[in-house]
């Protein structure tokens, strides 16, 4: 059998760029081959594409959806994977998958995303890519690119998160059942790879080096400081409204774990995006929304 030539070519949510993704979705759903004009803005499109563009997009665009991956097998689109940039956690979350069911089963939708992943950590100076498996066949996805239970507290949120193989990250390895009583809107009941984070945590306990409550409280103070950052970022935005809150300037935080020190930039001024880890429900005012999560911060505090 002959290796199929894949392809990927980035695009980015702007006005501009709005009849292209229409055009995308339209060679998706037909399977038509893609003309030379429409490969023509494709690459045009990708080479457009920079972290600073990026930003931009992610603070003024014109969807939840910021940055879009097409994968082109032999000429037709087979493939989107749309992500949302969160600039404060620094990280991609993959929003939506897509590879058309006449090539499906033959693997290359792990193969595009491979690909993707490389480019991003490559190209955008993410700490991480996390994700939801919301369906089986998502789960089964996340599962062969090696994604973990997401347990990181300066995270968007998903229940699965792809580390940087770029970056060291506090490996946070709490029980599940335990960070879901902490943190309700942490839900592990669908994410992959739940059976290898449980052998390596009882590695972790068998050898006598797990402190959970080490552990846990290092996830309660920096997962209160990005909510508490993500949180008034959006108070911020409507400072003359009678239940806004004084917005502290940028601060670097510092919090040890295992005896390394992290810091993070809880700057408020970053983040244009949802509360992290809830669904935004557009039927409540921004500033209610907000304050409703400050005095979740101050529940979480009192645990």
């Amino acid at each position: 059998m002959a290796k199929k030539k894949l392809e990927l070519f980035r695009v980015l949510y702007t006005e501009a760029n709005e009849n292209l993704i229409d055009e995308i979705y339209d060679y998706y759903s037909s399977q038509q081959p893609v003309p030379s004009s429409l490969k023509t803005r494709l690459t045009m499109a990708t080479d457009g594409v920079n972290l600073e563009k990026l930003k931009q997009v992610a603070q003024n665009g014109i969807s939840e959806e910021h940055l879009m991956y097409v994968g082109m097998c032999d000429g037709k689109i087979v493939s989107t994977f749309t992500h949302m940039y969160k600039p404060v956690s620094n990280e991609m979350y993959l929003y939506e998958c897509n590879t058309h069911d006449s090539m499906q089963g033959q693997g290359l939708g792990t193969k595009f995303y491979k690909e993707i992943a490389e480019d991003i950590f490559n190209n955008f100076e993410v700490l991480d890519i996390c994700a939801d498996a919301i369906t089986a066949a998502g789960r089964k996805l996340l599962e062969k690119l090696e994604f973990l239970p997401n347990t990181k507290p300066f995270s968007y949120g998903g229940n699965a998160i792809l580390y940087s193989p770029n970056i060291e990250h506090p490996k946070l390895y709490i029980r599940l059942e335990t960070l879901m009583d902490v943190c309700p809107t942490r839900d592990f009941t669908n994410s992959p790879n739940v059976d290898r984070y449980n052998q390596m945590l009882k590695a972790l306990i068998y050898s006598h080096t797990y402190v959970e409550a080490d552990a846990l409280q290092f996830f309660k103070c920096v997962h209160v400081a990005y909510m508490k950052a993500t949180a008034q970022k959006a108070l911020k935005k409507a400072p003359t409204a009678p239940l806004a809150v004084p917005v502290p300037p940028a601060t670097m935080q510092e919090f040890n774990f295992g005896g390394q020190v992290f810091k993070f930039n809880l700057s408020p001024s970053l983040d244009m995006g949802a509360p992290c880890m809830e669904d935004y429900d557009p039927t409540e005012g921004e500033i209610a929304e907000n304050l409703k999560k400050l005095e979740q911060v101050k529940n979480l505090q009192r645990k």
